[in-house]
Protein backbone atom coordinates (compact mmCIF):
# COMPACT_ATOMS: atom_id res chain seq x y z
CA UNK A 1 0.00 0.00 0.00
CA UNK A 2 3.28 2.48 0.39
CA UNK A 3 3.82 2.42 -2.70
CA UNK A 4 0.29 3.29 -3.87
CA UNK A 5 -0.05 5.86 -1.90
CA UNK A 6 3.38 7.93 -2.84
CA UNK A 7 2.77 7.60 -6.39
CA UNK A 8 -0.54 8.61 -5.78
CA UNK A 9 -0.18 11.25 -3.87
CA UNK A 10 3.05 12.55 -6.06
CA UNK A 11 0.68 12.43 -9.17
CA UNK A 12 -1.67 14.54 -7.77
CA UNK A 13 1.18 17.43 -6.84
CA UNK A 14 2.72 16.49 -9.60
CA UNK A 15 -0.48 17.32 -12.06
CA UNK A 16 -0.91 20.55 -9.86
CA UNK A 17 2.57 21.88 -10.11
CA UNK A 18 2.31 21.55 -14.03
CA UNK A 19 -1.30 23.32 -14.07
CA UNK A 20 0.16 26.51 -11.78
CA UNK A 21 3.03 26.68 -13.72
CA UNK A 22 0.61 27.86 -16.76
CA UNK A 23 -2.54 29.11 -14.79
CA UNK A 24 -3.95 31.88 -12.94
CA UNK A 25 -4.70 30.74 -9.37
CA UNK A 26 -8.10 31.79 -9.55
CA UNK A 27 -8.97 29.70 -12.09
CA UNK A 28 -5.93 27.07 -11.19
CA UNK A 29 -8.18 25.61 -7.82
CA UNK A 30 -11.66 25.23 -9.62
CA UNK A 31 -9.86 23.82 -12.92
CA UNK A 32 -7.64 21.43 -10.74
CA UNK A 33 -10.49 20.23 -9.17
CA UNK A 34 -12.36 19.38 -12.02
CA UNK A 35 -9.85 16.89 -13.16
CA UNK A 36 -9.11 15.28 -10.19
CA UNK A 37 -12.60 14.55 -9.31
CA UNK A 38 -13.03 12.80 -12.69
CA UNK A 39 -9.96 10.25 -11.56
CA UNK A 40 -11.55 9.77 -8.24
CA UNK A 41 -14.62 9.07 -9.77
CA UNK A 42 -13.27 6.08 -11.81
CA UNK A 43 -11.67 4.78 -8.66
CA UNK A 44 -14.49 5.14 -6.90
CA UNK A 45 -16.40 2.73 -9.24
CA UNK A 46 -13.40 0.27 -9.23
CA UNK A 47 -13.24 -0.44 -5.36
CA UNK A 48 -16.98 0.48 -4.35
CA UNK A 49 -17.78 -2.34 -1.97
CA UNK A 50 -14.68 -2.00 -0.19
CA UNK A 51 -15.02 1.93 0.77
CA UNK A 52 -15.34 2.17 4.40
CA UNK A 53 -18.38 4.61 5.10
CA UNK A 54 -17.98 4.70 8.67
CA UNK A 55 -14.90 7.25 8.35
CA UNK A 56 -16.47 9.19 5.64
CA UNK A 57 -18.76 10.99 7.55
CA UNK A 58 -16.85 11.95 9.99
CA UNK A 59 -14.63 13.40 7.15
CA UNK A 60 -17.45 15.35 5.32
CA UNK A 61 -18.67 16.39 8.93
CA UNK A 62 -15.93 18.70 9.29
CA UNK A 63 -14.97 19.14 5.88
CA UNK A 64 -17.93 21.12 5.00
CA UNK A 65 -17.21 24.43 7.51
CA UNK A 66 -13.54 23.78 6.49
CA UNK A 67 -14.48 23.92 3.02
CA UNK A 68 -16.17 27.52 3.83
CA UNK A 69 -13.93 28.55 5.56
CA UNK A 70 -11.45 28.39 2.85
CA UNK A 71 -13.76 29.63 -0.33
CA UNK A 72 -13.75 33.17 2.40
CA UNK A 73 -9.59 33.00 1.90
CA UNK A 74 -9.75 32.13 -1.56
CA UNK A 75 -12.18 34.75 -2.45
CA UNK A 76 -10.05 37.60 -1.18
CA UNK A 77 -6.86 36.02 -2.55
CA UNK A 78 -8.08 36.34 -5.68
CA UNK A 79 -9.05 39.95 -5.46
CA UNK A 80 -5.65 40.98 -4.36
CA UNK A 81 -4.08 41.59 -8.07
CA UNK A 82 -0.92 42.69 -6.03
CA UNK A 83 -0.50 38.87 -4.30
CA UNK A 84 -0.28 37.15 -7.20
CA UNK A 85 2.90 36.48 -7.72
CA UNK A 86 3.17 36.15 -3.99
CA UNK A 87 0.94 33.51 -4.15
CA UNK A 88 2.81 31.48 -6.82
CA UNK A 89 5.98 31.91 -4.00
CA UNK A 90 3.91 30.30 -1.60
CA UNK A 91 2.51 27.42 -3.80
CA UNK A 92 6.48 26.93 -5.06
CA UNK A 93 7.49 26.74 -1.43
CA UNK A 94 4.15 24.06 -0.21
CA UNK A 95 5.43 21.75 -3.04
CA UNK A 96 9.45 21.78 -1.99
CA UNK A 97 8.01 21.02 1.47
CA UNK A 98 6.06 17.89 0.26
CA UNK A 99 9.06 17.04 -1.35
CA UNK A 100 11.09 17.36 1.89
CA UNK A 101 8.78 16.38 4.45
CA UNK A 102 5.90 14.35 3.17
CA UNK A 103 7.65 11.07 4.03
CA UNK A 104 8.40 12.00 7.81
CA UNK A 105 4.32 12.84 8.61
CA UNK A 106 2.66 9.55 11.08
CA UNK A 107 -0.27 10.09 13.00
CA UNK A 108 -0.97 7.32 15.43
CA UNK A 109 -4.16 5.38 14.84
CA UNK A 110 -5.18 5.36 18.46
CA UNK A 111 -8.19 7.72 17.67
CA UNK A 112 -10.11 7.00 14.45
CA UNK A 113 -12.83 9.68 14.62
CA UNK A 114 -10.22 12.49 16.05
CA UNK A 115 -8.15 11.56 12.81
CA UNK A 116 -11.32 11.62 10.36
CA UNK A 117 -12.54 15.20 11.73
CA UNK A 118 -8.89 16.87 11.86
CA UNK A 119 -8.63 15.65 8.45
CA UNK A 120 -11.33 16.96 6.71
CA UNK A 121 -11.35 20.19 8.73
CA UNK A 122 -7.68 20.80 7.00
CA UNK A 123 -8.72 19.25 3.84
CA UNK A 124 -11.43 22.22 3.85
CA UNK A 125 -9.42 24.93 4.16
CA UNK A 126 -6.88 23.92 1.84
CA UNK A 127 -8.87 22.30 -0.60
CA UNK A 128 -9.88 25.85 -1.77
CA UNK A 129 -7.01 27.96 -0.74
CA UNK A 130 -4.02 25.21 -1.58
CA UNK A 131 -5.46 22.81 -4.29
CA UNK A 132 -3.42 20.04 -3.61
CA UNK A 133 -3.95 18.68 -0.19
CA UNK A 134 -3.34 15.13 -1.01
CA UNK A 135 -0.19 15.08 1.17
CA UNK A 136 -2.25 16.92 4.39
CA UNK A 137 -4.92 14.04 3.91
CA UNK A 138 -3.03 10.69 3.74
CA UNK A 139 -1.25 10.28 6.81
CA UNK A 140 -4.76 10.03 8.73
CA UNK A 141 -6.00 7.95 6.30
CA UNK A 142 -2.68 5.57 6.57
CA UNK A 143 -3.73 5.73 10.57
CA UNK A 144 -6.88 3.87 10.31
CA UNK A 145 -4.70 0.86 8.98
CA UNK A 146 -7.48 -0.59 6.44
CA UNK A 147 -6.39 -2.85 4.18
CA UNK A 148 -5.14 -1.85 0.33
CA UNK A 149 -8.36 -2.38 -1.24
CA UNK A 150 -10.19 -0.70 1.28
CA UNK A 151 -7.59 2.18 1.76
CA UNK A 152 -8.29 2.47 -1.66
CA UNK A 153 -11.92 2.94 -1.69
CA UNK A 154 -12.26 5.00 1.23
CA UNK A 155 -9.50 7.23 0.04
CA UNK A 156 -11.13 7.69 -3.48
CA UNK A 157 -14.47 8.97 -2.12
CA UNK A 158 -12.30 11.20 0.48
CA UNK A 159 -10.30 12.56 -2.73
CA UNK A 160 -13.66 13.11 -4.94
CA UNK A 161 -15.06 15.26 -1.70
CA UNK A 162 -11.75 17.23 -1.82
CA UNK A 163 -11.84 17.77 -5.85
CA UNK A 164 -15.75 17.81 -6.20
CA UNK A 165 -15.97 20.78 -3.71
CA UNK A 166 -13.41 23.01 -5.82
CA UNK A 167 -16.12 22.68 -8.85
CA UNK A 168 -18.77 25.12 -7.53
CA UNK A 169 -15.88 27.93 -7.52
CA UNK A 170 -16.38 28.58 -11.00
CA UNK A 171 -20.09 30.67 -10.76
CA UNK A 172 -17.78 32.81 -8.28
CA UNK A 173 -15.20 33.96 -11.14
CA UNK A 174 -17.99 33.21 -14.25
CA UNK A 175 -16.50 36.56 -15.66
CA UNK A 176 -13.43 34.98 -16.07
CA UNK A 177 -14.39 31.77 -17.43
CA UNK A 178 -14.27 31.37 -21.60
CA UNK A 179 -14.99 28.59 -23.53
CA UNK A 180 -11.41 27.75 -24.12
CA UNK A 181 -11.69 26.23 -20.78
CA UNK A 182 -14.07 23.74 -21.55
CA UNK A 183 -11.37 22.31 -24.31
CA UNK A 184 -8.62 22.77 -21.54
CA UNK A 185 -10.64 20.30 -19.30
CA UNK A 186 -10.86 18.01 -21.86
CA UNK A 187 -7.10 18.03 -22.64
CA UNK A 188 -6.12 17.14 -19.46
CA UNK A 189 -8.82 14.77 -18.74
CA UNK A 190 -7.22 13.14 -21.50
CA UNK A 191 -4.09 13.96 -20.37
CA UNK A 192 -4.61 12.08 -17.23
CA UNK A 193 -5.62 9.04 -18.25
CA UNK A 194 -3.28 8.45 -21.09
CA UNK A 195 -0.52 9.87 -18.57
CA UNK A 196 -1.55 7.21 -15.95
CA UNK A 197 -1.30 4.29 -19.20
CA UNK A 198 2.08 5.51 -19.88
CA UNK A 199 3.21 6.39 -16.15
CA UNK A 200 2.24 2.68 -15.39
CA UNK A 201 4.43 1.66 -18.73
CA UNK A 202 7.46 3.95 -17.63
CA UNK A 203 6.82 2.42 -13.85
CA UNK A 204 6.50 -1.29 -14.90
CA UNK A 205 9.84 -0.85 -16.53
CA UNK A 206 12.41 1.32 -14.04
CA UNK A 207 12.58 0.87 -10.63
CA UNK A 208 10.56 2.72 -7.77
CA UNK A 209 13.85 4.75 -6.59
CA UNK A 210 14.03 5.88 -10.32
CA UNK A 211 10.69 6.70 -10.95
CA UNK A 212 10.33 8.78 -7.26
CA UNK A 213 13.27 10.56 -8.43
CA UNK A 214 11.90 12.07 -11.32
CA UNK A 215 8.74 12.72 -10.34
CA UNK A 216 10.86 15.06 -7.68
CA UNK A 217 13.01 16.30 -10.11
CA UNK A 218 9.95 18.10 -12.20
CA UNK A 219 8.73 19.37 -9.09
CA UNK A 220 11.90 20.91 -7.89
CA UNK A 221 11.67 22.31 -12.02
CA UNK A 222 8.28 23.48 -11.58
CA UNK A 223 8.80 24.81 -7.85
CA UNK A 224 11.75 26.85 -9.06
CA UNK A 225 10.13 28.03 -11.87
CA UNK A 226 7.39 29.23 -9.87
CA UNK A 227 9.36 30.74 -7.17
CA UNK A 228 11.44 32.85 -9.39
CA UNK A 229 9.88 33.46 -13.01
CA UNK A 230 6.07 33.83 -11.76
CA UNK A 231 6.74 35.04 -7.75
CA UNK A 232 10.38 37.03 -8.01
CA UNK A 233 10.56 38.29 -11.46
CA UNK A 234 7.14 40.33 -11.27
CA UNK A 235 8.06 41.53 -7.96
CA UNK A 236 11.32 42.90 -8.89
CA UNK A 237 9.66 44.52 -11.92
CA UNK A 238 6.95 46.18 -10.31
CA UNK A 239 9.60 47.78 -7.97
CA UNK A 240 11.71 48.59 -10.61
CA UNK A 241 9.31 50.35 -12.63
CA UNK A 242 8.46 52.64 -9.19
CA UNK A 243 11.86 53.33 -9.22
CA UNK A 244 12.26 54.35 -12.84
CA UNK A 245 8.23 56.25 -12.97
CA UNK A 246 10.13 58.25 -9.67
CA UNK A 247 13.63 58.99 -10.68
CA UNK A 248 11.80 60.29 -14.47
CA UNK A 249 9.34 62.45 -12.32
CA UNK A 250 12.35 64.22 -10.31
CA UNK A 251 10.58 62.64 -6.93
CA UNK A 252 12.99 62.11 -4.25
CA UNK A 253 13.45 58.74 -3.01
CA UNK A 254 14.24 58.39 0.96
CA UNK A 255 15.78 54.90 1.80
CA UNK A 256 15.36 53.70 5.32
CA UNK A 257 18.18 53.56 7.77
Amino acid sequence: MGLTVVVGIGGGVFLFAAMAMVIDYALLIPLFGTVQSGGASARIWLFYRHIQWRFLGLFLLSFIPGAFIGTVIWLQLISLTEWQPIIKMIQAVYIILFILFSHTIRITPSNAKRSMLASGALAGIGSMTVGAVAPVMAPFFIALKLNKNEFSGTWAVASFIASASKIPLFILIWDRVEISHGGLIFLLFAGTFIGAYLGKMLFDRTSEQFFRRAMYAFLIIAACKLFVWDGAKPLIADRTNVFNFNTASGKTIQVPN
